[in-house]
């Protein structure tokens, strides 16, 4: 089966935008055409910086509403000083030119606001608004909000993606070789996200598995481990009772019942809580392996390292 991107996207974006979907729909020969696309490595790894970019194909323009506390978690370099964090904190214009004015080929007074970053793999600055609008021939420069249109979204993160490199590899290069963080760099500047942009690319790749017909049954792996944890737990968690009954079997042979019947409740009590503890998890585990094998997001409340955790998920590259 052939899968194309708008499939991927429509199984693991549930929330996308329909001008997103609309260029992703029409888009699969500009998919070869303009990004070359042309194996499945390339295709899920630019998905999955996409899917990162815009928090699952919802955000259409860059959010700079930031609080004088997150600022220098963001820009430390350009916010070590409280005030000057102070200064421009819930202003977003103020700070595009701040932090975006006189680089990126921004020369205008208000060019760091007017060229914020927008679209798919969200473009920033003058100048790759007008690099792209160039190969694609378009104004966008003139119109930065064709960034995030029906018609122009895919195509220009498409651009982006195959003009992006990294120690002279192209993404697509790098994509086909397995070096996701090396695409990273070259798409982001650095590696911010990696961690997210990790978790899109398994739940592309689960997508994609899933509509080739070749995932793996629900019964193997993960599924298997969280249900013999759950058993485990229940075993534990029933047998607390015989536990204690053993142990106060041999305490009676060593001292008066009443001197340790108190302890023995308390062990029998941690054993059990130990099992019920064990249970849950196990259950949950479970949960997560169906949702996750079936190519489904987590929640953007769901931290980073728990979709790792659960997952047996590994950087790649």
């Amino acid at each position: 089966m052939n899968v194309r991107a708008i499939d991927i996207v429509r199984r693991v974006a549930p929330r996308a935008r329909p001008e997103y979907l609309a260029s992703i729909e029409a888009g699969d020969a500009a998919a070869v055409e303009i990004g070359g696309l042309a194996t499945a490595a390339r295709m899920d790894a630019l998905l999955a910086h996409i899917l990162h970019e815009t928090d699952g194909l919802t955000i259409r323009v860059e959010n700079l509403n930031y609080s004088a506390a997150r600022l220098p978690q963001v820009w430390p370099s350009r916010f070590s000083d409280p005030e000057v964090a102070r200064a421009h904190a819930k202003q977003p214009q103020k700070l595009a030119n701040f932090v975006y004015g006189g680089r990126m080929g921004n020369v205008g007074a208000d060019d760091g606001w007017r060229f914020i970053g927008r679209g798919l793999l969200q473009i920033t600055g003058r100048e790759a608004y007008e690099k792209y609008g160039r190969v694609l021939g378009i104004s966008l420069a003139a119109n930065p909000d064709l960034a995030f249109s029906a018609e122009w979204s895919w195509k220009i993160a498409l651009a982006e993606w195959a003009a992006s490199s990294r120690k002279g590899r192209t993404c697509n290069e790098m994509a086909d070789a397995g070096d996701f963080e090396g695409t990273t760099i070259a798409v982001n500047g650095g590696k911010t996200g990696l961690g997210s942009r990790l978790d899109w690319l398994r739940k592309v790749r689960a997508a994609r598995a899933a509509l080739e017909g070749t995932s793996k049954p629900l019964t193997q792996s993960r599924t298997m481990g969280a249900v013999g944890l759950a058993s485990l737990g229940e075993v534990t968690r029933q047998g607390g009772d015989n536990i204690g009954d053993g142990i106060n079997a041999v305490a009676e042979q060593l001292a008066p019942a009443a001197a340790v019947s108190e302890t023995v409740a308390s062990v029998v009590g941690i054993i059990k809580a130990v099992g019920a503890v064990a249970v849950a998890c196990g259950l949950a585990w479970a949960a997560y392996a169906r949702w996750d094998d079936a190519g489904r997001p987590l929640p953007s409340f769901a931290p980073d390292w728990f979709a790792r955790f659960v997952g047996g998920h590994k950087a790649e590259g």
